[in-house]
């Protein structure tokens, strides 16, 4: 895939992903992809509808957001895995493509893109503590 492919796949992730906050974790936001959620914002987009937040978290966490250090973690599984796949398998290259993509397109630019490896039912799983930001 060409950079502009990979940014324009990127950069559509981002955008249909919600954040979350987790109360024992203050410091982090995590970004939650899920197909449902997706589909109403288009079907809301095309009726000219207001867009609300969805009132169950569903889906798979793509990306956590540290606020105290200006670190994006990417999902290994779900995202540096297919820029591996489609682009280099050198990580630093990854993650210099990530940080200029970021810093074109996004209010994330500044934050420095890594690999994470993410436990969606630890990251998940007790919904008392999830609030939908």
């Amino acid at each position: 895939m060409t950079k502009d492919e990979l940014s324009d796949w990127l950069l559509n992730k981002i955008l249909y992903c919600y954040p979350v906050k987790n109360v024992d974790f203050n410091n982090c936001i995590l970004w939650i992809y899920d197909e449902n959620y997706i589909r109403k914002l288009k079907l809301c987009k095309l009726n000219n509808q207001t867009i609300t937040s969805p009132n169950k978290i569903k889906g798979i966490c793509l990306f956590e957001q540290e606020l105290n250090n200006n670190l994006l973690l990417f999902n290994y599984d779900e995202i540096w895995d297919f820029f591996e796949n489609n682009y280099s398998n050198n990580d630093y290259e990854i993650q210099h493509l990530i940080y200029d993509i970021l810093k074109d397109n996004t209010k994330l630019n500044g934050y420095e893109p890594w690999m994470g490896f993410f436990d969606d039912d630890f990251l998940l799983n007790n919904k008392s503590k999830l609030n939908i930001l």
